[in-house]
């Protein structure tokens, strides 16, 4: 009889510890997956929020130390660096990637300007294509178009209120409509067959996306309808 009472005590207990344990395996499981999900969450980059507005083309007979390239300006929201960004142009025709480290094209630097095209005229620009503006020594003072300043920290970082060039490697003028087209090149290594190059009208023709490239994330996006600088 005794033998009998036993047996039904192992039975009854044996069930209680299996949900103990499952229960306990459940809590590990949920603790690893939530240290490895919160892991994932620190390593992602958020963007920056702001707001960037197109402002024109500079035109290099009229701006600014002969520069040639779009405009933009920080509206309002969070700084942000040039180093961090990319400019994406789309048209009917074209498309065109250019980030922080495509250099404008020597060889359109090096050929000059024609007719009826304007290019960058000075070597200072073979060794950047993103600038504040204006690029100032030490962050104050002088206007600067040395390299090594232009691209030094204080220079890269765009404040509310501040406004930052994509140099163009041509600029074309069109008298009748008072706009005109730029063109990029990002030729990453190959002039002859560029990562990607195209004309682009300084027009509603033309949409723009300035991308986070940390994030990947758009933060900034509209049509090339502006002023010539």
């Amino acid at each position: 009889m005794k033998t009998v009472q036993k047996n039904i005590r192992d039975d009854a207990v044996s069930p209680v510890v299996g949900v103990m344990l499952m229960i306990v395996v459940v809590v590990i499981i949920a603790a690893v997956v939530s240290m490895f999900a919160t892991g994932m969450l620190s390593d992602t980059k958020s963007a920056p929020s702001v707001q960037i507005g197109y402002v024109g083309v500079m035109d290099g007979e009229l701006g600014e130390a002969s520069k040639i390239g779009l405009v933009f300006q920080n509206l309002g929201g969070d700084n942000f660096r040039l180093d961090a960004i990319s400019l994406i142009l789309k048209s009917d025709d074209d498309e065109a990637s250019i980030s922080y480290n495509d250099l404008p094209s020597e060889g359109i630097i090096n050929a000059g300007a024609n007719a009826t095209t304007s290019v960058l005229k000075s070597d200072p620009y073979k060794a950047y294509r993103f600038s504040k503006l204006p690029a100032r020594v030490n962050g104050e003072g002088l206007i600067t178009e040395a390299s090594t300043q232009v691209r030094a920290g204080s220079n890269l970082l765009i404040e509310p209120g501040e406004r930052f060039i994509i140099l163009a490697d041509t600029y074309l003028a069109d008298e009748k409509t008072g706009t005109g087209k730029v063109y990029y090149v990002a030729e990453r290594g190959s002039s002859g067959n560029p990562y990607s190059a195209g004309w682009f009208s300084v027009s509603t023709k033309t949409t723009y996306s300035i991308v986070d490239e940390n994030s990947g994330a758009v933060i900034a996006s509209g049509k090339l309808v502006g002023s010539v600088i």
